[in-house]
């Protein structure tokens, strides 16, 4: 499990956060956590993208696909803060 192998196994996800004006960054991966940040670019629609929980979700799901041994998953939120 690399950073590649975890952006190709989300690149869908991102493509449909793109159209709304978000992307999922990977941070980092390692054997204990992949580290993500949900960031907003130029259109910034924060309501247009689900919510962390369900996003955290959606990730975990497409993730465990690629990754059955899936390590802990972290989601930086900026409408967390």
């Amino acid at each position: 499990m690399d950073v590649e192998g975890v952006e190709r196994a989300l690149e869908g996800l991102r493509a449909g956060l793109r159209s709304d004006g978000a992307d999922l960054i990977v941070n980092s991966v390692s054997a204990d956590c992949i580290d993500l940040s949900l960031i907003f670019t130029e259109k910034e629609c924060p309501e247009c993208i689900v919510g962390a929980e369900m996003l955290l979700a959606k990730v975990r799901l497409l993730l465990g696909k690629v990754f059955p041994q899936l390590p802990k998953l972290v989601l930086h939120d900026p409408r967390s803060t």
